[in-house]
């Protein structure tokens, strides 16, 4: 009789730690789901969510590689870091760039509020498109990278040589610089690093834009660009509020 109550007692037991595990499993399995239905409400297509850089894990040093090694426009000490990724034969790109861009820069960047960084995007096996950003980056070593982005974008198609040659001349780049660019080391890392960049953040549109922390696929109307902005620079001047410790009165 006691060997059965022995034995009834350790089955219980049993029972009681096989429940107890049962109920530990389904609360992970739980916080699980619950994790993946919160982790990221709002990244969904065509959408700007906050804090996506971090999010997707891209180290700040990468960032500043990014506008370092492709030049910026505006303020070094800006509060806002503004880049995007822009096609040459992209209609989106140029109504960013003839209607909207001007005003971004007037308001933002000529304030010192912006510092905006213009790449070149190549797609995989794209030979013109890989051209055109060389010439980009080479006219860029010699100032007139700007200068030069205007003008590939009102040339539709392919670029000879005499016609490359006459854009030189009316930017004044010194040629016989600007062919042994073309073909240097430096240039090649320039691209592959940008390639590299857009493939490991599945950036495959343009034109794609990355404000400090979002990232914003599309273009869009100025005021949007602007409410974004001006948000980015209330942060900053919260985070700098609490970083010194003092307020406005």
């Amino acid at each position: 009789m006691e060997t059965i109550k022995a034995e009834i007692k350790r089955l219980s037991f049993i029972a009681k730690v096989l429940l107890v595990l049962q109920i530990i499993q389904l609360a992970v399995i739980v916080l699980l789901l619950g994790f993946n239905f919160t982790s990221n409400p709002n990244q969904q297509k065509g959408q700007t969510y906050r804090n996506s850089a971090s999010a997707k894990g891209i180290p700040g040093k990468v960032i500043r590689q990014l506008i370092d090694s492709n030049q910026f426009v505006g303020s070094k000490d800006a509060k806002v870091s503004m880049i995007v990724f822009s096609g040459f034969e992209c209609y989106h790109c140029e109504s960013f760039f003839d209607s909207i861009y001007p005003r971004i820069y007037n308001d933002f960047v000529k304030t010192g509020m912006v510092r905006f960084t213009l790449i070149p995007f190549v797609k995989k096996d794209n030979e013109l498109a890989l051209y055109k950003a060389k010439i980009l980056i080479c006219a860029g070593f010699q100032g007139k990278r700007w200068e030069m982005h205007s003008l590939l974008m009102k040339k539709q198609g392919e670029i000879p040589q005499e016609t490359l040659n006459d854009l030189l001349k009316g930017l004044n780049i010194n040629i016989e610089q600007f062919n042994v660019d073309l073909k240097s080391q430096r240039v090649e890392q320039i691209v592959k690093f940008n390639k590299d960049f857009t493939s490991e953040n599945n950036i495959s549109g343009t034109p794609f834009f990355i404000i400090n922390s979002q990232m914003t696929p599309g273009n869009r109307p100025y005021d949007a660009f602007k409410k974004i902005i001006e948000t980015e620079i209330r942060l900053f001047d919260d985070l700098s509020q609490r970083h010194t410790g003092k307020s406005c009165d």
